[in-house]
């Protein structure tokens, strides 16, 4: 049920979606909040400034009004719009029946307008007042450009985050369970590749090194044979269709030699199935041995063995098969027991369809090389 549900390539798909929208939401969140507390602070910093401002401009009116001299007034307002918040600035006479000057900019009436007023003192007594209006348009700008640039910021920082944490999920999850998957689909099966190493000491490397035990458990007891520790006829089936398809992949010949010990019966009935076994064990040990490290030895069946050797014609498996015949004939298992056998050799061709044909045209050259009587060797190709 955990796998199922783990494995659902629409529930990975699901939680990773959700996990790139619940980030980010938070760094939507995150800038908005920054946001708030920068707006917060530039707007007290507007209110100071235009404090400032509007005192500053009610000081230096007081000789240029009471002097009557607009003129001089005119020339402080023109310095003091060179600042773009400012709006308009107007200059009130004493009675504020009517403006003594005015100037306003109407291209900068944007966003907020605020107004502020103080009166112009000259000698402790009220020669007239000054409005100024100032707009928030600057600092909304600014405002605005700091929200994209932590926008931005934020943004950088998911995708920094978000790679650094797909990529632990990928070299500490998905990655080990994926092997350990694959693991444990291919136990029964013959592993053509290498064996997938667990340096690691987390939990799902524990995990699998349990399966690579079990593993090697299961192919001791199910896929070797038990008197010989050479392949059994089901390992055997395996590797003959694996090597099969790789040499239709290559298209280059599969050769096939199988041995049969005609004398097995014999040695079983007048010495005992335990010299036969001996007799069984010492030649298949002979056989690895001698035979070359790419080929696959397996008991066939009984008496039956099946040399499978990838790459190789009959031409160069008729040597083979001739250099163990000789070794075999040379050679005295089970306190002093000869072993006689029957070498069929045979290759499946790459424009076959399967490799049976390669198995029946060997067992035909068997039957040949036990009815021949001179040699113990027989190829069909």
């Amino acid at each position: 049920m955990f796998k199922e549900w783990f494995f659902d390539q629409k529930t990975n798909t699901i939680i990773v979606l959700a996990l790139i929208f619940t980030l980010f939401f938070t760094i939507i969140l995150n800038a908005l909040l920054v946001f708030n507390l920068q707006h917060k602070e530039h707007q007290g910093k507007l209110r100071e400034d235009h404090q400032k401002i509007t005192a500053l401009l009610a000081a230096s009116l007081q000789f240029p009004l009471c002097s009557n001299a607009p003129h001089s007034a005119e020339n402080i307002l023109q310095t003091l719009f060179q600042d773009e918040r400012i709006v308009s600035v107007t200059v009130w006479e004493k009675t504020k029946q009517q403006p003594i000057l005015h100037i306003l900019k109407p291209e900068r009436i944007k966003g907020t307008i605020s107004t502020k007023t103080a009166p112009i003192l000259f000698e402790n007594r009220r020669a007239g007042e000054v409005e100024v209006k100032l707009s928030s348009a600057v600092m909304d700008r600014e405002l605005k450009a700091l929200f994209w640039t932590n926008i931005s910021y934020f943004l950088l920082q998911f995708l920094l985050s978000l790679f650094l944490l797909l990529g632990i999920l990928y070299l500490k999850i998905t990655k080990p369970l994926g092997k350990l998957l694959s693991f444990a689909h291919a136990i029964g099966e013959y592993p053509l590749g290498t064996k997938p190493p667990w340096r690691h000491n987390d939990e799902i490397s524990k995990i699998g090194r349990a399966f690579e035990e079990a593993k090697l458990a299961i192919s001791t007891i199910s896929m070797r044979d038990p008197q010989t520790g050479i392949h059994n006829h089901y390992m055997l089936t395996k590797l003959l269709q694996n090597l099969f398809n790789q040499c239709r992949q290559h298209k280059s010949p599969l050769g096939i030699i199988l041995i049969e010990i005609t004398n097995f019966k014999q040695v079983n009935e007048h010495y005992g199935h335990i010299k036969g076994d001996a007799l069984l064990l010492g030649l298949t040990q002979d056989i690895s041995r001698l035979k070359k490290q790419h080929h696959h030895l397996g008991r066939w069946g009984g008496s039956t063995l099946l040399l499978l050797c990838p790459k190789e014609d009959c031409q160069s498996l008729e040597v083979l098969a001739g250099s163990l015949n000789q070794h075999i004939e040379r050679t005295l298992y089970a306190d002093k027991i000869s072993a006689s056998c029957a070498f069929g050799v045979a290759q499946c061709n790459p424009s076959e369809e399967s490799a049976e044909h390669g198995i029946k045209r060997a067992s035909l050259a068997v039957s040949k090389a036990r009815a021949s009587q001179y040699s113990a060797i027989a190829t069909e190709a």
